[in-house]
């Protein structure tokens, strides 16, 4: 069911993109920070969020609507504490894996040298490595997670800033029967590439 709404989401984006751009193409190599927060569904657990990072490119189709999709290289960091009436555990978690945005997109202002935008769709995070850690969580502990995502950018000549912030739909791991979410915020800055501007 869930790789069925997938799907249908995708096909709701590709075919909003075709018939509101004129098959415009640009490519946005992009490197950013991002602050990440792993939400437990226990209150033994706390966290402190630390500052990752994402480094990739993007594909924007369309020009005042767009299709807006990538890959990025994507690491995240949270230092985790675990507190109950016996023990106190602490240490930080270092997760890095694929992330893959899939936007849809509308510039509010649309000047030669300056365009702001607003744009939302999903987020899929694909974990690749997990850093060894004190509470010896594992990459088999994470699942694929998809992501809500809202955000806003400018364009000023060929530079480009995207500010983006994502919630998850569905957990991105389980530590001792607990279930883990994770909000993101990041903020990436790139260089468009492309024939028309």
């Amino acid at each position: 069911m869930r790789l069925l709404s997938i799907k249908v989401i995708f096909s709701f984006f590709l075919l909003i993109s075709w018939n509101t751009s004129q098959s415009q193409v640009f490519v946005i190599p992009q490197a950013g920070l991002n602050l990440s927060e792993f939400s437990f569904s226990s209150d033994n657990y706390s966290q402190t969020t630390n500052v990752g990072y994402q480094i990739g490119a993007l594909g924007r189709f369309g020009k005042n609507a767009f299709l807006q999709t990538g890959l990025f290289w994507n690491q995240i960091s949270n230092d985790i504490i675990f507190e109950d009436s016996l023990t106190i555990n602490s240490g930080p978690v270092v997760v890095s894996g694929l992330l893959v945005p899939v936007q849809l997109g509308f510039n509010i202002y649309n000047a030669d040298i300056f365009k702001i935008r607003l744009q939302a769709g999903i987020n899929l995070s694909f974990p690749i490595n997990v850093d060894p850690n004190e509470f010896s969580i594992e990459k088999e502990q994470f699942k694929n997670n998809v992501g809500a995502a809202v955000g806003f950018g400018f364009d000023i000549f060929r530079f480009v800033m995207d500010a983006n912030f994502s919630f998850g739909i569905n957990d991105m791991m389980t530590v001792n029967d607990v279930n883990v979410n994770l909000k993101q915020y990041t903020l990436s800055i790139g260089y468009l590439i492309g024939d028309r501007y």
